[in-house]
């Protein structure tokens, strides 16, 4: 016979597992920082990588490039965001802080923004979901 201290762990372990966490609801879900990047991939496609942002240490372009977080075109993005939990912040990014110029690119890809419509298009997805997307100053393009 199990005793409550024991009910009472299996329960806390089944609520807080990865399978439990997907059939909650996203306003149940911590909200996050993730960082975005983009560029044109050699098929013309436009390419995203959205990244957990880890406090206070910048992101190595490696992770930036990682095929785990890349996304091609606007339908997978858009995708990923409606899966965000509600109140994430996204920052989106032409280029890697930190790090030299020459690690923004990658085999002939060059991080860029797309244009103002294609960014105040994927913004405004965003906020349907109440997610915010910052593009952040000082950075070339909108």
């Amino acid at each position: 016979m199990l005793k409550p201290l024991s009910i009472g762990l299996i329960w806390v372990v089944a609520m807080y597992s990865p399978a439990a966490r997907s059939n909650q609801p996203r306003s149940t879900v911590k909200a996050i920082t993730y960082e975005l990047y983009s560029w044109r991939g050699e098929d013309h496609t436009w390419k995203f990588s959205l990244v957990p942002s880890p406090s206070g240490s910048p992101i190595d372009p490696d992770t930036v490039f990682e095929s785990k977080f890349v996304l091609s075109g606007t339908t997978a993005l858009k995708s990923r965001i409606s899966d965000l939990p509600e109140g994430t912040t996204i920052l989106w990014f032409d280029r890697i802080s930190n790090f030299p110029e020459e690690s923004s690119k990658r085999e002939g890809e060059v991080l860029a923004y797309p244009s103002r419509r294609m960014v105040d298009q994927l913004k405004w997805f965003a906020s349907t979901h109440k997610v915010r997307i910052h593009v952040v100053p000082d950075a070339k393009g909108p």
